[in-house]
């Protein structure tokens, strides 16, 4: 009987595990032209646009600004962003563990009404607590597959 229990819960655990609400991901396609539609002027072919105003004083200061540009700084940052964010998805695949503790003395006025009364109660004591905490997510539905697949993209 027990064998026949165990044999039903594992094949209800399979058909259960094999229901996913949430289609596979898909990455969109994205049609690109095969080239532009329109020639740049002149001006533009080099990128220095700002040179058709013939100011110095413009030139200096896209040059300067051009020099301290943080836009590589910033890539940089954003793609080391996604790898933290696609990580921390990717966490969900792991259990979780926590621990805590707390200690505690306590002093109790000696005048304190006590119940029932006679009650004798410590004048001084000690509290100390642990707690140690671990969770695990099964992945039946494919939430957190979906949520990798959807960070790694």
């Amino acid at each position: 009987m027990a064998r026949r229990a165990l044999a039903l819960a594992m094949t209800g655990a399979a058909l259960v595990a094999a229901c996913s609400l949430e289609p596979p991901y898909e990455r969109p396609a994205l049609e690109l032209p095969q080239a532009w539609k329109e020639t740049a002027p002149a001006y533009a072919t080099d990128g220095r646009w700002w040179k058709i105003y013939g100011d110095a004083a413009l030139d200096q200061l896209v040059d300067e600004a051009l020099a301290n540009n943080a836009d590589l700084a910033i890539a940089t940052a954003r793609v080391d962003q996604a790898r933290g964010f696609a990580a921390e998805i990717e966490s969900g695949y792991f259990p979780s563990v926590t621990a805590s503790g707390s200690a505690a003395r306590q002093q109790v006025s000696t005048k304190t009404a006590t119940f029932p009364p006679g009650n004798v109660i410590p004048s001084r004591f000690n509290d100390y607590r642990a707690a140690l905490n671990v969770s695990y997510e099964i992945d039946f539905f494919g939430r957190i597959r979906s949520s990798v697949r959807a960070a790694r993209a």
